[in-house]
């Protein structure tokens, strides 16, 4: 909804607001654009105001856990070949939106087609890859939980198939290691069932 909103102020500041959510394919595997406004390709992210200053500050490229600058590269790669792209970004608290560019230099060290190719022998090896992420501390307790991108991984499980699940206040907690038992609920079976 938010990325509709957007664009809808883009169109009425008097951009030009093109092939919203058109379908990109590169080796069989398929994305969609959010837009190309005034030429340039873009891609719309609505974040918390912790996340909303990497990308006013413009440091996506140096923090990049959910790989944003593969994804943008890659659709800018396809669509618009050696021009830049950006980042129009919405603060979902504040109401703030910057547009945060990637340059054309940057893109083209992000090539989509080595990419895929990398992943999809990834995949189909019989030897799990190295993590991509260490656990991390918990606060004091000893305890070590998954860093904030693997909670967001569909593989979590596969890495650490002893991960335990707690319900925070915050949200599921994923621990890797339990020194100290939280005093919150252990929903460790039922997460997996849902």
């Amino acid at each position: 909804m938010i990325e509709q909103l957007v664009l809808f102020l883009a169109k009425e500041a008097g951009h030009s607001v093109e092939r919203t959510q058109e379908e990109i394919e590169v080796l069989g595997i398929k994305g969609h654009i959010d837009a190309i406004i005034d030429g340039t390709v873009v891609d719309v992210k609505s974040a918390s105001s912790f996340g909303y200053k990497k990308f006013e500050e413009r440091r996506v490229t140096e923090d990049d856990p959910f790989g944003y600058v593969a994804q943008l590269s890659g659709y800018a790669d396809v669509l618009t070949p050696g021009q830049p792209a950006a980042w129009v970004a919405n603060d979902k608290v504040a109401g703030d939106i910057c547009v945060s560019p990637l340059s054309s230099i940057v893109i083209a060290h992000h090539k989509p087609a080595e990419r895929i190719e990398h992943l999809k022998k990834v995949i189909d090896s019989e030897t799990p890859p190295p993590l991509c992420y260490q656990p991390v501390s918990d606060g004091l307790s000893g305890n070590l939980k998954l860093p904030t991108p693997c909670s967001y991984c569909s593989h979590k499980r596969r890495c650490h198939p002893n991960l335990r699940v707690y319900s925070y206040s915050t949200g599921p907690r994923f621990l890797t290691k339990v020194v100290k038992e939280p005093n919150v609920p252990d929903i460790t079976k039922s997460f997996w069932l849902e």
